[in-house]
C-alpha cells in the first residue's frame, strides 16, 4: 500500500507497508457547533464514535471550517454579528481528543489553513460585521502547548459586501493564494478577486499582489491547486456556472487572459466538493448535487470520464488512502459516505454511508491506527 521509509505508527504508514485506518473530524454548524469523530477503516467501512460539542456557535459553512495541524485539529466558530473564535484538539492515535485553549473575540471567520512544518494557522475573516467590507487574513503562532498567539492581520486588495472568501498554499512556494468574492450593495455586479499573501516564520504577512478577475463573474466556490502546482482551479468562476482553471500557473498570479473558462455541461451552477488527485496531475472528482464525477484538465479544456448518482448532496469531498478511497460530508442529510476509487482513478463506486449528529461542512481526516 505505501512506504515512508520508517516503522513509526501514525503517520498513515503502518510497519508493515500498509495504510492505517483514519479519523474523520468533521465541523458541524450550530449553536453550538459540534465534532463528529468517525473511523475510516482501509476498505472503505465508516464507524460513528461520537460527538462532542465545541465551545460556541458557527455559522460558517465553507469547506475549511475545519484544517489539520499535525496531531491537532482547530475549528472555526464564526457567530453573528461578527465576533468568532478558534477552538481545536489534541488528537491522540486512539481518536482520544483533548481540548486545547480557545481564541475569542476575532473577525467573523470563514476558514482556517494550517503551515504545519512553520507553526502557523492563518484565519480567513472578514470585518467589521457578517457582511464584512473587506476580505483580511489573520496570522497565529501555534505555541508548544497547541495555544494560538495572534501575529498579524493582512487587508485584501478590495472592498465590497464579502459573501465568501478561499484560499489555497501554493505547492511550491508555501505562499497563500486567496479568493474574495462579492457582492457590491445597491444592485452592483459581484466580482472576484484574488490575492497572493506572502509571510515570514514568524507570521508576519505581506500583500504580493492583488488582481480584480472580472465584473459580474457570478461567484467563486473554491480555490486549489493540484498538488504538483500544474493547475490552478476556480469551481463556479465565469458566471456560477463555469468551472475555470489556469493551466501551469507559475509562482505569481497568472494573467486573467489565461484563464481557462469551461461553461455548462458538465459544470452546473450548483457544483460543490472539487478535490484532485492526492498525488498531483490533471485528474479530479467533483459533485454537481445530482451527479457525482471524474474528470481532467486538458490544456485549456477539461475532459469528464465518469459520472454517478451520489448518495448525499456533498458539502466537501476528501480523498484517502492515497486515493483509493473518497469522503463525503453531506450536511443536509447529516451524513459521512465513503466511494472506492477504481485502478484506473476515474470508476467510483459508493461504498458506506453512516449518519452523525449535526450536519458536518467541513472536515479533516488523520492516522488513528490504536482506535
Amino acid at each position: 500500500d505505501c512506504d515512508d521509509g520508517n516503522l513509526a505508527p501514525g503517520d498513515g504508514c503502518a510497519a508493515d507497508c500498509t495504510f492505517e485506518p483514519l479519523c474523520l473530524l468533521t465541523n458541524n454548524g450550530g449553536s453550538p457547533a459540534k465534532t463528529s469523530l468517525v473511523k475510516v477503516d482501509t476498505d472503505g467501512t465508516l464507524t460513528h464514535i461520537g460527538t462532542v460539542n465545541l465551545p460556541g456557535n458557527n455559522i460558517a459553512t465553507g469547506p475549511l471550517t475545519a484544517v489539520r495541524c499535525g496531531r491537532r485539529v482547530y475549528y472555526t466558530l464564526a457567530d453573528f454579528p461578527g465576533t468568532s473564535a478558534i477552538a481545536g484538539f489534541d488528537v491522540a492515535l486512539d481518536g482520544t481528543l483533548t481540548a486545547l485553549p480557545t481564541l475569542t473575540g476575532l473577525a467573523r471567520g470563514f476558514g482556517l489553513l494550517c503551515n504545519n512544518s512553520q507553526n502557523l494557522l492563518f484565519s480567513l475573516a472578514s470585518a467589521p460585521d457578517f457582511l464584512g467590507n473587506a476580505g483580511k487574513v489573520l496570522s497565529f503562532k501555534i505555541g508548544i502547548t497547541g495555544a494560538l498567539t495572534p501575529v498579524g492581520l493582512l487587508d485584501l486588495s478590495a472592498s465590497a459586501v464579502l459573501l465568501n472568501l478561499f484560499a489555497d498554499f501554493h505547492p511550491t512556494t508555501a505562499e497563500l493564494y486567496v479568493a474574495e468574492y462579492f457582492d457590491p450593495p445597491l444592485g452592483g455586479p459581484t466580482f472576484v478577486t484574488l490575492n497572493r499573501v506572502t509571510y515570514d516564520l514568524a507570521g508576519n504577512m505581506t500583500l504580493a499582489e492583488g488582481m480584480w478577475l472580472a465584473f459580474g463573474a457570478g461567484s467563486v466556490r473554491d480555490l486549489r491547486f493540484t498538488a504538483d502546482a500544474g493547475f490552478l482551479a476556480l469551481p463556479g468562476y465565469g458566471g456560477g456556472s463555469c468551472f475555470s482553471h489556469w493551466a501551469a500557473p507559475g509562482t505569481i498570479i497568472p494573467p486573467v487572459g489565461s484563464l481557462n473558462l469551461n461553461c455548462g455541461t458538465p459544470f452546473p451552477s450548483d457544483a460543490k466538493g472539487f478535490v484532485p488527485r492526492p498525488e498531483g496531475g490533471p485528474l479530479f472528482y467533483y459533485q454537481s448535487g445530482t451527479t457525482l464525477n471524474a474528470a481532467g484538465f486538458a490544456g485549456a479544456s477539461i475532459i469528464p470520464y465518469s459520472s454517478i448518482t451520489p448518495v448525499h448532496t456533498t458539502n466537501q469531498l476528501l480523498t484517502a488512502f492515497g486515493g483509493r478511497l473518497l469522503v463525503s460530508l453531506g450536511p443536509i442529510a447529516s451524513q459521512v459516505a465513503s466511494y472506492d476509487v477504481a485502478l484506473d482513478l476515474v470508476t467510483v463506486t459508493p461504498n458506506d454511508t453512516v449518519s452523525v449528529t449535526g450536519g458536518p461542512d467541513s472536515g479533516v481526516l488523520l492516522p488513528c491506527p490504536n482506535l
